[in-house]
């Protein structure tokens, strides 16, 4: 009874993260960069190769190389070398 109630859960976790910034670093260090979503501003920090989602309903991020760029939500970018690239749209 319990397997179908998690894996329920699981899927509507996973359907919400589809449509989220998802923020990849492959650096060996940390990297801060600053989401502003819904005109709320706020730090977020990526753990060195580590990957997270962020901003579903589209954002403005600004990189630790100070790049700022505009994301609708579905974006997957990666941090490598402090710089910023889009990998996917």
């Amino acid at each position: 009874m319990r397997l179908p109630f998690f894996a329920a859960l699981f899927l509507c976790g996973s359907l919400g993260a589809a449509h989220a910034l998802t923020l990849v670093n492959t650096d060996p260090e940390a990297h801060t960069v600053t989401v502003t979503e819904n005109g709320v501003r706020s730090e977020v920090t990526i753990e060195p190769n580590a990957r997270m989602a962020t901003c579903e309903q589209g954002c403005f991020v600004t990189f630790p190389g100070g790049d700022m760029m505009v994301f609708k939500g579905a974006e997957e970018v990666v941090i490598e070398g402090g710089k910023a690239r889009i990998l996917k749209k």
